[in-house]
């Protein structure tokens, strides 16, 4: 004959200690190695936390994840649970990838945002367009440089290289000589 089955609310408050600080519900059971802790229901090693908020606010909505508000993960009072994304979750981390997807990189001269400057393959460049475009500036000033005279000067070479370069894409697409 098989023992009698224990309420879920029983094995809960057999099995937690509240802290009167921090509304905390903490699980004295089983904890796995990444802290959360587990509970035996229905025959199967559970999520505490899960088991938790179902048994007290319902289902848990497909797609959701449980973020724990209180930020401690063997917590498993259902009022310290929100059933969000998983990217909410993330977002809502504090380890350290979720602080530095948060982290709005500035300029340290202006102080306005960072944006894409350059895109190749597998490389971003990073900066403030503003400082650089003044650094630009700055350069064609003490150097004299006007591209416009320079294109002017260069237009011939500057055109056969661009002949060059179409004619040789050309090839490559089609296979042969134009």
């Amino acid at each position: 004959m098989a023992p009698p089955k224990i309420p879920l609310d029983v094995r809960f408050e057999k099995w937690t200690r509240k802290d009167p600080q921090t509304g905390c519900w903490v699980w004295l059971g089983k904890v796995d190695e990444t802290g959360y802790g587990h509970i035996k229901h229905e025959g199967r090693d559970k999520k505490a936390a899960r088991v938790s908020y179902e048994f007290y606010k319902g289902a848990i909505p497909p797609g959701l994840v449980l973020d724990h508000l209180c930020r401690n993960p063997i917590c498993i009072n259902p009022d310290h649970l929100e059933a969000v994304t998983q990217k909410v979750n993330w977002e809502r981390g504090d380890g350290p990838e979720s602080i530095k997807g948060r982290k709005v990189f500035e300029c340290k001269v202006c102080g306005s945002p960072y944006e894409i400057l350059w895109r190749g393959r597998g490389h971003e460049e990073w900066g403030c367009r503003k400082c650089r475009a003044d650094r630009a500036k700055q350069w064609r000033d003490a150097t004299g440089y006007d591209a416009t005279a320079y294109r002017d000067a260069n237009k011939d070479r500057i055109n056969a290289q661009r002949r060059e370069r179409r004619a040789k894409a050309r090839s490559n697409r089609y296979g042969s000589e134009p």
